[in-house]
């Protein structure tokens, strides 16, 4: 997953991504979100539907609106933690 407020970031992302993989097919594999509360929605949304993380690594912006990254990352560890995922 990718999480950033910039557009411009999240393509570098995906970029950069396709490039090290060397698959070219970021669009296709990365969710997106545009800030840490989605981001943590999305994450609790994969974890209930499926009883694990389809997350393998989530790319995040430390400073965005709404919520930023230290603070979705936090509220994603608490949950896997009470979780035990």
């Amino acid at each position: 997953m990718l999480v950033d407020d910039l557009l411009y970031n999240l393509d570098a992302l995906k970029i950069f991504i396709d490039i090290s993989l060397g698959l070219g097919k970021a669009n296709e594999i990365c969710d997106t979100a545009k800030n840490g509360l989605e981001a943590v929605q999305m994450v609790l949304n994969d974890c209930n539907q499926r009883n694990h993380s389809s997350y393998k690594i989530i790319f995040m912006d430390g400073n965005m609106p709404r919520m930023d990254g230290y603070e979705a990352a936090e509220r994603i560890r608490h949950y896997f933690f009470t979780k035990n995922l």
